[in-house]
Parts: C-alpha cells; sequence; structure tokens
C-alpha cells in the first residue's frame, strides 16, 4: 500500500520531467534548408586551416588542409542533441544580424569565415581579430562540435 501511494505521488512528477526532457529542443531536427559552413585560414604559426560544413540532417563534411588532425575530406555527422545545441547558438547569438566583416586583415591573423543558410537567410561573416563576443562563441561552438567528432586536434 506504502509503495502505491509514493508512486500516486511522484508519477505525475517524473512525468512531467520526461516530457519536459524530451520537448526541450525547440526545433525540428533535421532541419530543411540548412547548411553552415566554417572556413578557418592559416597563420604564420600552427593555426588549424580547414573547411567544416554541417548540414540540416547532421552531416558534416570536413576538409582538413593544414594542422588539423585529419587532412583530406572527411565525413561524420551531429546527433540530434548536437544538431539542437548548434541551433540554439545560431538564433542565440543573433547570427544574421551580425556585419559581413570584422577586424584588420593582418598578415598573421587567421581569417575566420562563416556562412549560414537556413530557409530564406543567408549571411556570410569574415572575421580576423575582434567582432562581438557572440560570434566567437558561435564559431567555438561549432568547432567543438567537429572537434568531438576528432577532426581538429588543437584549439585553433
Amino acid at each position: 500500500m506504502r509503495v502505491t501511494s509514493i508512486l500516486q505521488r511522484f508519477t505525475p512528477w517524473l512525468c512531467a520531467l520526461v516530457v519536459a526532457g524530451c520537448a526541450s529542443c525547440p526545433y525540428t531536427v533535421p532541419v530543411d534548408n540548412l547548411t553552415v559552413t566554417l572556413e578557418r585560414g592559416a597563420c604564420f604559426g600552427q593555426c588549424p586551416t580547414y573547411t567544416a560544413m554541417i548540414f540540416g540532417d547532421g552531416t558534416i563534411r570536413f576538409t582538413g588542409i593544414n594542422n588539423a588532425e585529419l587532412v583530406g575530406e572527411h565525413k561524420g555527422s551531429l546527433s540530434p542533441e548536437d544538431m539542437c545545441t548548434l541551433l540554439k547558438a545560431i538564433d542565440g547569438a543573433r547570427y544574421f544580424d551580425f556585419e559581413r566583416t570584422y577586424g584588420l586583415a593582418l598578415p598573421d591573423a587567421p581569417r575566420t569565415m562563416l556562412t549560414i543558410s537556413w530557409d530564406r537567410r543567408r549571411n556570410s561573416v569574415q572575421r580576423w581579430v575582434g567582432g562581438p563576443p557572440e560570434f566567437s562563441a558561435l564559431v567555438e561552438t561549432i568547432d567543438s562540435l567537429v572537434r568531438q567528432r576528432g577532426f581538429i586536434a588543437t584549439r585553433p
């Protein structure tokens, strides 16, 4: 009798937690019409030089050029949870409101180019040094997702 009473008391809370956990992503994954392209340019040091493309179904196409863990073309994928993390980061950074260029083209500063197309919106942002912290956080999120798949060994 006691066990039944405890279950009756906590079952609504347990159900609410399960439903909340399942509904934590406000996006439908896979996402139609999404392409994220992150390009990291060379520097005079050991900066990883690569292009990472992420598509709405979670597919990653990685091309390591120099100082990347993998050189050449490689494929991988993101989980639906990782895709949700990416989409939240794009929206949270207000990516489509960013200017097209940040910083000066300094000889030793690696260029970061981030292009995102999502539905009918598209923006390309080129950065050498500086820029808003939201842009840096978004780029770090993308790098982190790609790094988790073993494509990048060092922090760019």
